[in-house]
């Protein structure tokens, strides 16, 4: 899911600045005000992008996997000033019912990254460890991310880096499959942010072919038969 005067150039420069989508149709979520369900425990959304993720079977772990593009939230949940909760939510728009969760609080960090994967960091320096961590599968080529999925729901997702000579497990977190409520939230979210955007952009373009007719009627004319020689 990248822009001495004369009569003419004035002109033009008008209609430019006439034509560009003001500040606030600018924003990102298009102006659309429904609570995206990431945030509804009062979370904020540190880190939000895609990634290369390898799925494998947990049954079958030596079988080559599925390259999949997947999208990678990081969630942090604070309370009185303090790190309560990291939240990371897995999703895909190629299957809108993939939606996986991992969840972490104080003890079952200490319990499964500290004692048992020995990870050098306290709990309130997770989010930016993770955060680098799941960046660098982006940008380095040696770095992988691998995720075990189970038949009950149920997943691991690896960081590994290619060493050249083997391969060293950095980091794994635990999944599981989203409960089916909140996954049809999430697809009702994304659904209505999708055509709130659709909706401000259609009367965006009504905006421009209404002023380049006004401005320009030969202009507007040949746009109306390009579009109509495309249909």
């Amino acid at each position: 899911m990248d822009h001495s005067r004369t009569p003419g150039v004035a002109d033009h420069s008008r209609t430019s600045s006439a034509l560009s989508l003001p500040a606030d149709e600018m924003r990102p979520d298009g102006g659309f005000s429904e609570l995206d369900p990431s945030l509804a425990e009062g979370g904020n959304i540190i880190f939000d992008r895609e990634i290369t993720l390898e799925l494998r079977r947990h049954s079958s772990p030596q079988e080559p996997g599925m390259q999949e593009n997947i999208l990678v939230r990081i969630v942090s949940i604070e309370r009185e000033g303090r790190l309560h909760e990291l939240r990371v939510e897995l999703s895909s728009d190629a299957d809108l019912f993939f939606h996986f969760t991992s969840s972490m609080d104080l003890d079952s960090f200490d319990k499964i990254m500290r004692r048992e994967q020995k990870l050098m960091c306290d709990f309130d320096e997770f989010p930016a460890v993770l955060e680098q961590t799941v960046a660098a599968c982006i940008r380095d080529p040696t770095r992988l991310a691998v995720m075990f999925v189970t038949n009950d729901g149920r997943a691991r997702m690896e960081f590994i880096q290619n060493m050249g000579y083997k391969y060293v497990e950095l980091m794994a977190l635990p999944f599981i499959a989203t409960h089916e409520d909140i996954v049809r939230k999430h697809i009702s979210y994304r659904y209505n942010r999708m055509k709130a955007k659709v909706i401000l952009l259609n009367d965006h373009l009504h905006q421009i072919k209404a002023q380049v007719k006004l401005k320009n009627p030969s202009l507007y004319q040949n746009m109306e038969k390009r579009g109509a020689g495309r249909q």
